[in-house]
């Protein structure tokens, strides 16, 4: 196996992506489409309202002849897919619409709070993301070719899973974002018969949950209804205080010597990683009531509420990891047919950071 490749256990990808030339050269797409081009459903039943569409752009061409050269792209996308269950419209049937009309009221007089826009309708979940890419190669020297880019994302994915046993208000759903910045530079040397990549990448991630339809803070309500049934309101209980901020530098450098029969190389993968997490559930608290007389009378069976019990009751977990890598192997060209590929390589996980003791734990 190629011991220039590491860091996982399942399959690798390599992804090449396109670069600049002497010609100025660029393309443009589009596609689309919503509910009426699509036939109706198994049952005959009209499909519900939805949207898919992405676009996108490229271009690219020298900006010395010969010498420097640039390529960028531009996509968008933007989906709204219906969840697939109503109360009372398209999708599947839950029912019991006097019930939920009941809790509605409840928690629009009683406790001043409007769960979103269509509470009983077959609403959309979004899924949009904006990507950008950039590319610039530059041939330094005769030997010597530079490449930067870099690639942005900018992401949301909305999320709930309503069913025939669990009507969910709009504001129960939850909103995934994620943008990421990915820079690279790459420096490709030959000296004689040897060949030398050496490449940094920085990459900054930010991952955060949010309301899905840009609701209030609520703390999560579950009513029991008729039977097993039940109707959720409120932000979704995992969702409260949920971040992750990723920080990693990766440095690579690979030499290869070309003697005889053989492809011989010698490198180091490094990794440095700074990470931030914010995982705190049921911090706006979560509520059951059995039955709907009980939520009217605001009295719950079951209430969790969990917070940090340091000095901010918003402790996150912040902490470092760094990797390092070093390898050594050959392509022996034995025959014509016949190729040995091995090597030995070692990776060094590094945690610099000492957790923090927990007394009651210990105890």
């Amino acid at each position: 196996y190629d011991v220039r490749q590491g860091g996982f256990s399942g399959g690798g990808i390599n992804a090449i992506t396109k670069s600049g030339s002497n010609l100025l050269r660029g393309t443009a797409f589009f596609f689309g489409r919503n509910q009426d081009w699509v036939g109706k459903g198994a049952d005959d039943r009209a499909i519900a309202e939805f949207k898919d569409k992405q676009g996108g752009f490229s271009l690219g061409g020298p900006i010395v002849q010969n010498k420097a050269f640039f390529f960028g792209t531009a996509d968008y996308a933007r989906k709204l897919r219906p969840t697939g269950f109503s109360v009372n419209s398209t999708g599947q049937q839950f029912g019991n619409e006097a019930a939920v009309n009941q809790v509605l009221s409840i928690l629009k007089n009683k406790y001043n709070y409007d769960p979103g826009p269509d509470p009983l309708g077959e609403f959309g979940k979004a899924t949009d993301s904006n990507k950008y890419f950039v590319r610039g190669d530059f041939n330094l020297a005769r030997n010597h070719q530079l490449t930067v880019r870099h690639n942005y994302i900018d992401a949301l994915n909305d999320v709930g899973f309503p069913s025939l046993s669990t009507w969910r208000f709009p504001d129960s759903f939850y909103r995934f974002n994620s943008a990421t910045n990915s820079t690279v530079g790459q420096l490709n040397s030959t000296f004689g018969k040897g060949v030398n990549e050496f490449r940094v990448t920085y990459t900054r991630v930010r991952d955060f949950r949010d309301h899905a339809f840009e609701q209030p803070s609520f703390p999560q309500v579950t009513v029991g209804l008729t039977g097993s049934t039940t109707v959720v309101a409120g932000t979704e209980q995992f969702s409260p205080r949920n971040e992750l901020d990723q920080d990693i530098i990766e440095i690579n450098d690979a030499f290869t010597l070309l003697k005889g029969q053989h492809a011989i190389t010698i490198g180091t993968h490094n990794e440095l990683l700074d990470i931030r997490n914010l995982f705190i559930r049921d911090n706006f608290g979560t509520y059951r009531f059995n039955t709907i007389e009980l939520f009217d009378q605001g009295f719950a069976q079951q209430y969790d509420r969990s917070f940090s019990a340091t000095s901010d009751s918003l402790q996150s977990a912040a902490f470092g990891v760094n990797q390092w890598g070093f390898y050594v192997g050959d392509q022996w060209y034995v025959r014509p047919r016949v190729t040995l590929t091995y090597g030995l390589r070692m990776d060094a996980p590094q945690f610099p950071d000492k957790p923090n003791s927990n007394p009651a734990a210990l105890a």
